[in-house]
């Protein structure tokens, strides 16, 4: 017997979302750059040309720190992009702070009018283990590009994707503000992070409540694919 949906949501493919929001295509509402290896004689550690992102490996918690250039680029992504790793592993993102060159283990997702770049991010964050199940290889996993252009992503309305990017960017400069402080240390210092959140978000009344709801969607997004892991483990046993 399936649970009752809470009021204002409907069922999708991608689990229960607000009514108000639609499920596209990934290729609907963005370009995709596929990255390509430069020529490896214009590979260097001193600055020339472009900063090289391979992969992963260069990335941070948002932004990557690039530890080669290039001076012969193939495949260049603009500032702002979503940079998401396509190979070994798969789906890791950043987002790109400059102009860089792209190598072959990424892909640059850049953003039309219809989608708030921050709030993809984060989403894509979220969906890193739906997209890891699309990898292909015995050695390697990767993606393609096709695999990409047909992913479906929930779509809110644009002013509350930037309502909810909003608050999740509050939220994650609060995380790496008291990144190794202990809750109960917080709180000592008069800091409670759920209280500086509303008081963030209670600027915009509707705020809030975009975001539980996005919470909420999540969460059951969250259950499901634990409740189908669990299943699958079971039935290899």
């Amino acid at each position: 017997m399936n649970e009752a949906l809470p009021d204002g949501f409907q069922m999708t493919e991608l689990g229960p979302l607000p009514k108000e929001w639609r499920v596209v295509r990934l290729g609907e509402v963005v370009a995709i750059l596929m990255g390509q290896s430069p020529p490896s004689e214009s590979y260097n550690s001193q600055g020339i040309g472009l900063p090289f992102l391979q992969g992963k490996a260069e990335f941070g918690e948002v932004y990557p720190t690039p530890i080669q250039w290039c001076s012969q680029p193939l495949r260049i992504s603009p500032p702002g992009a979503i940079l998401l790793s396509v190979r070994a592993p798969v789906g890791d993102v950043n987002l790109a702070p400059f102009q860089c060159c792209i190598g072959r283990g990424l892909a640059a997702i850049c953003a039309n009018e219809k989608v708030d770049t921050t709030f993809l991010f984060y989403w894509l964050r979220l969906a890193k283990p739906k997209l890891e199940e699309h990898g292909t290889g015995t050695t390697f996993q990767s993606i393609n590009r096709n695999v990409l252009e047909d992913f479906p992503i929930p779509l809110p309305p644009l002013p509350e994707q930037r309502a909810i990017a909003h608050v999740l960017l509050t939220v994650q400069g609060a995380k790496e503000a008291t990144e190794g402080l202990s809750a109960a240390y917080l709180k000592e210092l008069g800091y409670d992070p759920e209280g500086a959140f509303e008081s963030q978000t209670g600027r915009d009344p509707g705020c809030v409540r975009q975001v539980r709801r996005l919470q909420r969607a999540c969460f059951r997004l969250g259950s499901s694919e634990r409740s189908r892991r669990t299943e699958r483990h079971r039935f290899s046993r």
